[in-house]
C-alpha cells in the first residue's frame, strides 16, 4: 500500500512540474512562447489534470469575476471600435483559463515548483555561460542548434534564436545570458520573480538558491534586471526586520550602487540613450511609454484592446510604429486604467496571501507589487499566461483557521488547509 501511495505521489509531483513548465515555456521560452498552438496544447493538458484532480467543483467565484471583466471589456472595445474578433476573445479566455487551471491544479505547491524550475534553468544557463567565453565551442553549438519551431510564428518580427529548448543563444556574443528565454532581460524577469518568491517563502535573503538567482541575474547584464535586483535586496533587507542600524548599512550600499549605475555602460548610459531616442524610436522603453501615453491620453478608460487596428486604423504591421517594449503602458493602452488597477490590485492580493501563508512580513507584498511594475516597464509581460497566473496565486494560498505543522525537507513550515 505504501508503495502505491509513493508511486501516486511521484506521479503527481511529475505532473506538477510539467504544468509549471508549460506555463513558463509558453510565456517566455524561445521554442514555445510566440506560438498560440502551444498555449492551446498547454490548456488541454492542464484541463485534463484539473478534471482528474477533481477541481471542477472548486472554481473560485472571484476568478469568474476577473475573467468576466476582461472578456466584457474586450467585447465592449470590439463594439466601440466595430472590430469584433471571436478569435481574440477566445485567445484572452484561453490565456486566463490556462493560468488559472495550472494554479488550481498545482495548488500550494506552485511556488516551490516554480523556484526549483528556475533554479534548474539557472544552473544549466551558467554552465553554458562559461562556454560563451570560448567562441569556437559556442559557434559549433549554435551551428547545430534548433532554429525553427514546430509551429512557426505568424509574426515575422519574432525570429527564433538558435536554441536547445533549455538554453538559447541570444546575446552570447555580448556575453549576456538569456537562459532559455527570448532575451537576457526576459530571463532576468523570471529570475527576479523566483528570487522574490523564495524570499517570501523563506523569509530571508541568505539562501543557496537566492545566491544562484542573484549571480544569474548579473550574467544577463539587463538594465531593468539589475535595478529590480538592487531594489529587491535593499528593500527586503530593510523591511524584513526594520531597524535604525540597517539605515547606516543601506546608505553606503546605495552610494556604491549609484556609482555603478553611472559608470557601467548598460545602466545609466543605456537609460540616457533610451531617453534621448524616445521620440523617434518605439523600441526603447521610454519611446514605447511616450507612444503609449499619446494613445492613453485619447482613450484612458476603455483602452483599445488587442487589435492593433483599433489603435492605428490599419491591421498592417509596422514595426517602427507599433512595436512596444514597455509592458506597463502597453497594458493600460490595451485595457484602460480601470482594468489596469483591478489587475495589479490582484497582484497585491496574491502577494498578501503568500505573506500570510508563510508568515512573512506583510510589507514584502508591496515589494512584490513594485518589483512587478519595475520588471513590466522593460518587457511586454502581461500578455502571457504565467503573468496572469501570478494574480491567481491568492486562490492557492488563502487560509482557513486549521493549521498544522509538518517537517518538509529540512525546514519546518506551516501547512494550511486551502479554501477553494
Amino acid at each position: 500500500m505504501s508503495a502505491i501511495v509513493r508511486n501516486n505521489s511521484n506521479y503527481s509531483l511529475i505532473w506538477d512540474y510539467i504544468l509549471v513548465f508549460l506555463l513558463v515555456a509558453t510565456s517566455g521560452i524561445v521554442f514555445f512562447y510566440s506560438n498560440e498552438e502551444y498555449i492551446a496544447i498547454g490548456l488541454i493538458i492542464s484541463l485534463a489534470i484539473f478534471f482528474k484532480r477533481g477541481m471542477l467543483g472548486k472554481i473560485d467565484l472571484k476568478f469568474i469575476l476577473i475573467l468576466s471583466i476582461f472578456i466584457l471589456g474586450e467585447v465592449i472595445q470590439s463594439f466601440y471600435f466595430q472590430s469584433f474578433s471571436l478569435k481574440s476573445v477566445i485567445g484572452t479566455f484561453g490565456r486566463f483559463a490556462f493560468a488559472y487551471v495550472v494554479i488550481k491544479s498545482v495548488g500550494e505547491r506552485f511556488i516551490d515548483k516554480y523556484i526549483n524550475l528556475i533554479y534548474f534553468l539557472s544552473i544549466i544557463s551558467l554552465v553554458f555561460y562559461i562556454l560563451f567565453f570560448f567562441p569556437s565551442i559556442t559557434n559549433k553549438l549554435v551551428s547545430i542548434a534548433i532554429k525553427d519551431s514546430l509551429f512557426p510564428s505568424k509574426n515575422q518580427f519574432y525570429q527564433m534564436s538558435p536554441n536547445f529548448i533549455l538554453i538559447t543563444f541570444n546575446g552570447y556574443q555580448q556575453l549576456r545570458n538569456s537562459g532559455p528565454f527570448w532575451e537576457p532581460g526576459a530571463f532576468s524577469v523570471f529570475l527576479n520573480i523566483a528570487l522574490l518568491l523564495n524570499i517570501l517563502v523563506k523569509n530571508k535573503i541568505a539562501d543557496k538558491k537566492n545566491i544562484v538567482f542573484i549571480i544569474t541575474v548579473i550574467t544577463t547584464l539587463s538594465t531593468a534586471g539589475f535595478l529590480t535586483l538592487f531594489f529587491i535586496i535593499s528593500a527586503v533587507y530593510f523591511f524584513l526586520r526594520p531597524s535604525l542600524k540597517k539605515v547606516f548599512v543601506l546608505a553606503p550600499m546605495i552610494i556604491l550602487f549609484t556609482v555603478l549605475i553611472i559608470n557601467i555602460p548598460f545602466l545609466l548610459p543605456k537609460i540616457k540613450d533610451n531617453v534621448i531616442i524616445a521620440e523617434n524610436d518605439n523600441s526603447s522603453r521610454f519611446g514605447s511609454a511616450l507612444s503609449d501615453y499619446e494613445l492613453i491620453y485619447e482613450n484612458p478608460i476603455l483602452g483599445y484592446g488587442r487589435d492593433i487596428g483599433n489603435m492605428y486604423n490599419t491591421s498592417n504591421w509596422n514595426i517602427k510604429k507599433m512595436h512596444r517594449n514597455n509592458g506597463i503602458t502597453n497594458f493600460v493602452t490595451q485595457w484602460g486604467i480601470i482594468i489596469f488597477v483591478i489587475y495589479f490590485y490582484n497582484y497585491k492580493k496574491s502577494a498578501d496571501s503568500i505573506c500570510i501563508y508563510y508568515k512573512s512580513n506583510k510589507s514584502l507584498s508591496f515589494i512584490f507589487l513594485i518589483s512587478m511594475i519595475l520588471l513590466g516597464f522593460s518587457q511586454g509581460l502581461f500578455q502571457y499566461p504565467f503573468f496572469h497566473a501570478l494574480i491567481f496565486l491568492q486562490f492557492s494560498y488563502s487560509l482557513i483557521e486549521t493549521v498544522s505543522l509538518v517537517k518538509e525537507s529540512q525546514d519546518v513550515r506551516p501547512i494550511r488547509e486551502i479554501t477553494n
